[in-house]
């Protein structure tokens, strides 16, 4: 049971426990309907000055009193819990909106980088190699400013992105690593 349900809980234990109760009175009466009394008639009106019966009188309703809080605070209680059993629709709707702009914050922060795509690769061996990746011829004295090879095995390119200096990257001729999802898919996409 989560916090908020054990704290609902609480609160409609000690909104419905009334001070009354505590000390042994009469419990709280829920509201009721007005009672409808019939038309006076003659004999009705000769005893005016009889005491009203029980059943002809109206009682007020007491309202809910409680220990701990006011009877403003008892309502605005009930009604958050209402409120978080049956959200209201207005309410659900700010919650997908806040959540809509909160995706749409997190995909604006993400670093603009292109796309690293291999299109050809030549391993001479010794360290000597060349390839070609996103329309660049690439050498161990030759570098792109965007990224940077650091070791080729065979057919089998290393890259580390300058933007994201702990990511590596392993390519091979024909496959490119896409940025925005930090995948590698088959294919040269720019």
């Amino acid at each position: 049971m989560n916090t908020i349900s054990r704290f609902g809980l609480i609160c409609a234990a000690l909104i419905g426990f009334s001070a009354g109760a505590a000390f042994g009175a009469d419990p709280v009466a829920a509201p009721s309907a007005p009672a409808v009394t019939a038309a006076p008639d003659s004999a009705a009106a000769r005893a005016d000055s009889a005491p009203a019966s029980p059943a002809t009188t109206m009682t007020p309703a007491r309202p809910v009193t409680s220990l701990m809080f006011t009877p403003d605070e008892v309502q605005a209680i009930n009604k958050a819990i209402a409120d978080h059993l049956h959200p209201p629709a207005e309410m659900v709707e700010a919650k997908a909106q806040a959540v809509a702009a909160e995706a749409a914050v997190a995909e604006a922060r993400k670093p603009r980088v292109p796309n690293i795509y291999v299109s050809a690769v030549v391993d001479f061996g010794g360290g000597d190699w060349t390839v070609w990746a996103n329309g660049l011829k690439v050498t161990p004295d030759r570098q792109p400013p965007l990224f940077r090879v650091v070791a080729v095995d065979g057919n089998t390119v290393d890259i580390v992105p300058r933007s994201a200096p702990g990511t590596h990257v392993h390519l091979h001729p024909y496959q490119t690593w896409r940025s925005r999802q930090g995948d590698v898919v088959e294919g040269i996409i720019p």
